[in-house]
């Protein structure tokens, strides 16, 4: 198994997806994302900008 990446565990949503989430929902996805950053910073995983 290769290196995994922040891109390789993020999920995007188009717009109009995103305006199918309540608002619980949009929270969870931002508590999420912004915990597996923290991990690869905690890491040392280098993060690149999409």
């Amino acid at each position: 198994m290769g290196s995994v990446t922040f891109k390789d565990v993020t999920v995007y949503f188009n717009k109009g997806q995103r305006a199918l989430l309540d608002s619980s929902q949009r929270a969870l996805y931002r508590d999420v994302m912004q915990e597996n950053y923290e991990t690869e910073i905690l890491l040392g995983i280098p993060h690149y900008q999409t």
